[in-house]
């Protein structure tokens, strides 16, 4: 794709492509300037599942290493749920469904693990290990749970991204359908194209994925 200009869905908006060696980076520029922008937030929802014979040890570095560039260059507020009930996500989400405002953005990232082909061609994410029940879908969100969220929450922009070792599945459209959704600037990235899977490493401090992100928003203009 050659990098340039686009002109976006909404008038007075544009989408540029900036080329990072492997990552493409799309920006859109809203009608609100810059300096009208309000709070940035970003909300991890991370597990590492402890105790279980699925445990992620990776994870909460990656949140670490990706808010550490996000609140340094971008000025975004972290927020972290780490090994939380999807209750605790409900009630965080609920809260800034309160607090913010159209003049706000917001990155909504999920690491840890997913299983996709649910009925309906839905996908389910689970952000805890339940130890009392040795299970950790009972504590699972689903696509249309996050949908709804992504309906409720006021900003104008808001990019979830999706880092589990299924996120392709999120991206057939059944999982997570983004032309339903209000017309807002909703966009999606996952860490796996429609033929790939996403694995962490036993080698890098995070996942190739976290790895090559990081590095193209550290060395990204503007």
């Amino acid at each position: 794709v050659q990098a340039g200009t686009l002109a976006a869905a909404e008038d007075g908006q544009t989408v540029s492509l900036e080329q990072n060696g492997a990552i493409q980076i799309w920006r859109l520029t809203p009608r609100l300037g810059e300096a009208e922008i309000g709070r940035r937030i970003f909300l991890a929802i991370t597990a590492r599942y402890p105790g279980s014979d699925f445990e992620l040890p990776t994870t909460l570095k990656e949140v670490d290493v990706l808010a550490k560039v996000l609140t340094e260059r971008y000025g975004y507020e972290a927020v972290v749920l780490q090994d939380v009930s999807k209750a605790e996500v409900a009630a965080r989400i609920e809260e800034l469904t309160k607090k913010l405002s159209a003049r706000d953005e917001l990155i909504l990232f999920f690491n840890g693990h997913a299983q996709p082909d649910q009925p309906g061609g839905k996908f389910v994410m689970f952000p805890s290990y339940d130890s009392k029940n040795k299970n950790y879908q009972s504590q699972g969100f689903s696509s249309d749970d996050l949908a709804n969220w992504l309906v409720r929450i006021p900003v104008t922009n808001a990019l979830t991204i999706l880092d589990t070792v299924n996120a392709r599945r999120a991206r057939s459209g059944k999982a997570i359908d983004l032309t339903t959704l209000p017309p807002r600037s909703r966009w999606l990235l996952s860490s796996a194209g429609e033929n790939e899977m996403s694995y962490m490493s036993f080698e890098w401090p995070t996942s190739i994925f976290i790895n090559a992100l990081v590095e193209a928003l550290d060395k990204a203009k503007g």
